[in-house]
């Protein structure tokens, strides 16, 4: 059941990939729910999302694992609904992992690199919010447990990532502009809109 509290008058919903079950959950109960909110799914690298939901197969493959542990998968899930998702965002795992760190480091939070990889693909869609004049926010949903340590090195010393921002002074952006912490309540945007 999704509590209606967490997704009522916001923009998006970002979820990671993984079976797909929770982005087709969400995308059934805002349908049925009248809700305006969007979902977003964020793909690690190496999974098969991104490119399924962009070329429209379902039953596509990358022949590749995700190393983002918990999500992105090597083929999409029978579970995904992509009639139910309104954007799939591709995330490198780089900034994945390094998402994570500095969430960890700043907030002292046990985040995983799977809310690393929610976290860059929000803080996507909050770059477009903003060149749209419309507020944003995002809330990390798991604990990191089991996947912290193994993830250790995958970004050691991210630095520039080579994606323009280090994740520091992204996010420090986004922290700066007050879109920090819960996901953007604007009711007056319609579904299928990026």
């Amino acid at each position: 059941m999704v509590p209606s509290s967490s997704i009522s008058g916001r923009n998006w919903v970002v979820t990671g990939a993984g079976t797909g079950a929770t982005s087709a959950t969400l995308g059934q109960w805002i349908q049925s729910h009248g809700e305006s909110c969007r979902v977003a799914v964020a793909d690690p690298e190496n999974s098969a999302y991104f490119p399924g939901w962009t070329l429209d197969l379902p039953d596509y493959g990358t022949g590749m694992p995700s190393r983002i542990e918990g999500i992105g998968r090597p083929r999409v899930e029978p579970g995904f609904r992509p009639d139910l998702v309104d954007l799939v965002v591709p995330v490198p795992d780089a900034a994945s992992v390094a998402a994570a760190r500095h969430v960890r480091e700043v907030t002292g939070l046990p985040v995983g690199a799977s809310s690393g990889t929610a976290l860059w693909a929000a803080l996507e869609l909050v770059d477009r919010m903003r060149a749209r004049g419309e507020n944003g926010q995002r809330r990390l949903a798991d604990s990191a447990g089991r996947f912290v340590g193994s993830q250790a090195s995958a970004a050691e010393g991210a630095g520039e990532l080579g994606l323009g921002l280090t994740i520091g002074q992204r996010t420090q952006a986004s922290l700066t502009r007050s879109v920090w912490l819960g996901f953007g309540q604007n009711s007056s945007s319609s579904r299928r809109h990026n």
